[in-house]
């Protein structure tokens, strides 16, 4: 309880000094995968999206804060021969980015990031291409937290481009022998109005 105080004020804190708010839109590919204390050598990494809203708190001409909600498919690839499984796992995260303007258009940033799962499904796909869903959501823990690491440029005009690593540090699974930990790179594509 101690600490959601003291983050609460320091976002209160940050909210009074900001000279602006920018709102904004954001969407891009999502290179996702994880490591797995159990990894077959047969993974690899899933291509999906990320789509979300944030707003940008300006707090001095090099320095902002950044909150966003972005929806996320993650996941990873099995293939075994012709047959394949796709894990399919969609979360609502929450990152919360502090963004350092090294030059004008260009940020360094980095931030922790709470994600809930909405959706979890493996898709298994035989040698004929027949596909089967398969819900694994009550194998997985429902939330995931993991820190963000970033490089942005943003134009005058608003359009922003942003390269960012979501390191998982929570482990998702459920079972005791498992310990699974997504790893997901974002390439993104937004608008600061």
């Amino acid at each position: 309880m101690r600490k959601l105080v003291v983050v609460v004020f320091m976002l209160a804190g940050i909210t009074v000094m900001a000279q602006k708010v920018n709102f904004g839109v954001k969407a891009g590919l999502n290179i996702a995968n994880y490591s797995s204390t159990n990894q077959p050598s047969n993974l690899s990494s899933r291509l999906a999206y990320h789509v979300g809203v944030l707003a940008e708190v300006t707090v001095s001409t090099v320095f902002s804060v950044q909150p966003e909600i972005v929806f996320s498919s993650q996941g990873v690839t099995n293939s075994l021969g012709k047959d394949e499984a796709t894990g399919k796992y969609q979360y609502l995260n929450i990152p919360l980015m502090a963004k350092y303007y090294i030059f004008k258009n260009i940020s360094v940033e980095m931030g922790p990031q709470i994600g809930f799962l909405t959706a979890a499904t493996i898709t298994a796909k035989d040698a004929q291409g027949k596909e089967t869903d398969i819900d694994v959501s009550k194998a997985l823990n429902t939330v995931d937290a993991g820190i963000n690491f970033g490089l942005g440029y943003k134009l005058t005009n608003g359009i922003n481009f942003v390269a960012r690593y979501n390191l998982g540090l929570t482990n998702i699974s459920k079972a005791r022998s498992t310990s699974i930990k997504q790893g997901v790179i974002q390439l993104s594509l937004g608008y600061n109005f």
